[in-house]
C-alpha cells in the first residue's frame, strides 16, 4: 500500500511507482493529485515533475503543464529542454506562434551552450530543437555525429533512425 509507505518516508520511488500504478488503472486525476503531492514533499524533484507534466497532458490541461514547467524553469540555469516541453503543450494546446517561440529559444540557448562547451547531452538536445523546428537534415547531421562518438547513446539512435525514415519518406 504506497498510500501508507508514503505516510512513514516521503520517497521519490514510493510516489513514482504509486502514480504509475494509478496512470495504468487510467486513474490520471489521481495519478496527478499524487505527483502533487511528491513534487511538494520532494521540493520539486524532476523526478517527480516530468511524470505530473505528462499526466497533465494526457488530462488535456496543458495550462496546468506549462505551470508546472514555467516554475522548474525558474531555477533552471539551462532552460533549452524544457522550452521543447513546454512547445509541445503550447503546440498541443493549439498556440502555434508560442510554440515556434519556446523552440528558437531553446535553439538559441543550446547554440550559445555548444558554443562554450560541447558535450553529447547539449548536442542531444540541439538536434531535438532542431527536430521540433522542422529542421531534420540538420538534426540528421547532428545525430550522425553524436552516434558516431557514443555509438551506446540509445536516444540519438532511436532519433537518428525516425529522422532517417523521415527524410527517405519526403524524398520524390
Amino acid at each position: 500500500d504506497y498510500d501508507a509507505a508514503l505516510k512513514l518516508r516521503a520517497d521519490p520511488d514510493l510516489f513514482l511507482a504509486r502514480g504509475r500504478v494509478d496512470e495504468a488503472l487510467g486513474q490520471l486525476d489521481r495519478a496527478a493529485t499524487g505527483y502533487e503531492e511528491g513534487l511538494r514533499a520532494l521540493s520539486g524533484a524532476v523526478s517527480i515533475r516530468l511524470p505530473l507534466i505528462r499526466v497533465e497532458h494526457a488530462r488535456r490541461r496543458f495550462d496546468r503543464a506549462i505551470a508546472w514547467i514555467d516554475e522548474a524553469m525558474v531555477t533552471s540555469p539551462l532552460k533549452a529542454d524544457w522550452l521543447l516541453l513546454r512547445a509541445e503543450e503550447h503546440a498541443s494546446a493549439g498556440r502555434a506562434a508560442a510554440a515556434t517561440a519556446d523552440r528558437e529559444r531553446a535553439l538559441a540557448e543550446l547554440d550559445a551552450t555548444l558554443a562554450r562547451r560541447s558535450s553529447d547531452s547539449a548536442r542531444l538536445s540541439h538536434a531535438r530543437a532542431l527536430l521540433a523546428l522542422g529542421r531534420d537534415a540538420d538534426a540528421a547531421r547532428e545525430l550522425e555525429a553524436i552516434v558516431a562518438r557514443s555509438p551506446g547513446l540509445a536516444e540519438a539512435q532511436t532519433l537518428l533512425a525516425s529522422t532517417r525514415s523521415r527524410l527517405n519518406l519526403a524524398r520524390p
